[in-house]
């Protein structure tokens, strides 16, 4: 698994933008094949007109995206934690894609 460095203000960006709490995740987001990024609302289909797109705002979720489809193609839900950032999976865990190493500027 690859490891990518970054502040803990930058990781604090993610739990700002939430719109949905999740008991579990400190941020949720999804992303498509096409490295369009939105903010996690619910859970099932979330219709065009009630996504919040996200893609160019955040540059380090941007980097994120990459990782997460270079695991899975054609993108879907993943969560982030304090260690990194993971897949959604059906039986409820999450697939390790990449690990947060913290730096102090």
């Amino acid at each position: 698994m690859e490891s990518i460095s970054l502040t803990r203000e930058e990781f604090e960006i993610f739990r700002k933008v939430q719109n949905w709490p999740h008991a579990r995740w400190p941020a949720v987001f999804s992303c498509n094949a096409n490295e369009d990024v939105s903010l996690f609302h619910g859970y099932g289909f979330t219709y065009e007109a009630n996504r919040s797109y996200l893609n160019g705002k955040i540059c380090f979720l941007d980097k994120i995206v990459k990782y997460v489809l270079e695991v899975r193609p054609e993108g879907g839900r993943f969560f982030i934690d304090d260690n990194g950032v993971y897949l959604g999976e059906p039986e409820g865990s999450g697939k390790p894609v990449l690990e947060f190493k913290f730096s102090t500027e």
